[in-house]
C-alpha cells in the first residue's frame, strides 16, 4: 500500500529536511501520529457502541466533510458541481442506511 509509495517518494523526490521549520515539524508529528490516534480510538469506540451499520455512516459522510470544510477553511471554490456531488452523496448514505 502506502510503503511502497512513500519509497519511491523519498526516491525520486529531493528532500530538504534542514528547510523544514520547528513548527512544521510539530505539525508533521501531530497530523501524523495525534490525529491518526485520535481517529483509531474514536472509530473503535464508535463500534463498540454503535452497530457497525450506524458507525460506517460517518466514514460514508468523511467525502461531504472534507469538501465543506475545505470550502469554509481555505475558500475552496464550491460550485453547482461539487454540490451536486455532495447532495448525490448524502442521498447515498441515506440509502445506505436504510
Amino acid at each position: 500500500g502506502c510503503l511502497p509509495i512513500s519509497i519511491i517518494g523519498l526516491l525520486v523526490e529531493t528532500t530538504h529536511l534542514s528547510l523544514v521549520t520547528p513548527v512544521g515539524w510539530w505539525l508533521l508529528v501531530y497530523s501524523t501520529v495525534v490525529q491518526f490516534c485520535i481517529a483509531y480510538v474514536s472509530w473503535f469506540a464508535a463500534l463498540a457502541r454503535l452497530p457497525a451499520s450506524v458507525a460506517a455512516i460517518g466514514t460514508m459522510a468523511v467525502p461531504v466533510i472534507g469538501v465543506v470544510a475545505s470550502a469554509i477553511a481555505l475558500g475552496e471554490p464550491l460550485g453547482a458541481g461539487q454540490i451536486a456531488a455532495l447532495v448525490f452523496t448524502l442521498a447515498a448514505v441515506v440509502l445506505a442506511t436504510r
